[in-house]
């Protein structure tokens, strides 16, 4: 874990579901810039969504604190995906971690909270035998993600109407 730092980090629970959300429509706000409107609809299905997932564990959920505040988060959702290789040629064929919703308050940022928090996210995924991840980095983050091992993929993105 980062050193230094005077926070604790915990893995949230379904009563974190509206930390969560609310983390969640901030980063749509900043990286998006979506509408008041919609960032409470982003809120309201991400509660949704969250009372589905956290008790079963597909999607999991870590936040730091400082002097009991909330002040960075970042979560996985764990999904089955089919066999691939690992970099040393291997196979690997165990779930895969999407990370998402890697969020800091903006007043607590550059000072490795988000390091923390992904830390111990890899810490748990490592325990579980967890190791194929996957995140879409915003450029902000981008730094942090290369600082802690990831690299550039050819990942490409289609919406279909």
């Amino acid at each position: 874990m980062s050193e230094g730092l005077a926070a604790t980090v915990r893995r949230a629970t379904g009563a974190d579901r509206g930390r969560i959300a609310d983390h969640r429509a901030r980063l749509f706000a900043e990286l998006k810039g979506i509408t008041d409107e919609r960032l409470e609809e982003m809120r309201l299905l991400t509660e949704a969504y969250l009372a589905e997932v956290l008790p079963t564990g597909s999607y999991r959920h870590w936040f730091a604190e400082v002097s009991g505040e909330v002040v960075a988060g970042a979560g996985v959702q764990l999904r089955r995906a089919l066999p691939t290789t690992h970099p040393t040629g291997r196979i690997v064929n165990t779930l895969q971690a999407l990370v998402l919703n890697v969020f800091t308050d903006p007043g607590h940022r550059g000072r490795g909270y988000g390091q923390l928090v992904m830390e111990a996210l890899h810490d748990h995924l490592r325990a579980e035998g967890i190791e194929n991840l996957v995140l879409h980095a915003s450029p902000q983050g981008h730094p942090m993600y290369v600082k802690l091992g990831y690299t550039a993929s050819n990942e490409m993105r289609l919406w279909l109407d």
